[in-house]
Formats: structure tokens, C-alpha cells, sequence
């Protein structure tokens, strides 16, 4: 069971982000692709919901962009501490529990302080 514990040999280059041997780069790319693609999920969604459930046009004007930035950033968070975690930690299981927990506390630290507000039966 120790044996777990213990760290990779190798270094996050040659398991993590193969494609690049920056920590940073890859960190920055992985960051651009999690944003564009959350924002490619997101963006359609949130759209065709509120079509669907007729909103009216002060919706679209003020709350629809939020939402979907909203959503946007946590997933891209998610993806971009998972990076961060995976090179500082190189301890893959531990590196997506920790970077799913921190994103976590960090929305609850933000609703709690009052500068993230919480969506309608969003949890």
C-alpha cells in the first residue's frame, strides 16, 4: 500500500503534457482549450434553454452572458488546476481529486463571501 504513495520516476513532460516541456506553455495552452471548448459546450446550451423556455429579451440582454461565463470558467478552472496539480504533484489520482476539490472550495468560498452568486437549482 506504500508503494502507491510514492512518486512517478518520471517527469510530468514525459506523462502529463507530451506535446510540450514547459510546464507553463502547456499550462497556458491547456487553459486556451478548456476555455474555448467550455465555451463551445456552454454557449449552445444555455442559448436553446432559454429559447426553449421562452425567456424574455431582458434575459438575453443581462443574465444569459453571465451564465455562461459562469459555467465557462468552472470548467475551464477544472482543467486548468488539473494541469497545475498534475506537474506540482505528479501523482495522478491524487491530481484529480485535489483539482476537483479545489475548485469546489474555491465556488464555496466565493458564494460565501458573497462575490459568486449561485444559480437557481444549480447544485
Amino acid at each position: 500500500m506504500a508503494a502507491l504513495s510514492k512518486s512517478i520516476p518520471h517527469n510530468c513532460y514525459e506523462i502529463g503534457h507530451t506535446w510540450h516541456p514547459s510546464c507553463r506553455v502547456s499550462f497556458l495552452q491547456i487553459t486556451g482549450g478548456a476555455l474555448e471548448e467550455s465555451l463551445k459546450i456552454y454557449a449552445p446550451l444555455y442559448l436553446i434553454a432559454a429559447i426553449l423556455r421562452k425567456r424574455k429579451l431582458d434575459y438575453y440582454l443581462h443574465k444569459l452572458l453571465p451564465e455562461i461565463l459562469q459555467s465557462a470558467s468552472f470548467l475551464t478552472a477544472n482543467g486548468a488546476l488539473y494541469m497545475a496539480f498534475f506537474c506540482i504533484l505528479r501523482r495522478g489520482l491524487l491530481t484529480i481529486y485535489m483539482a476537483n476539490l479545489a475548485t469546489e472550495t474555491l465556488f464555496r468560498m466565493g458564494v460565501a463571501r458573497g462575490t459568486i452568486t449561485t444559480l437557481r437549482n444549480g447544485e
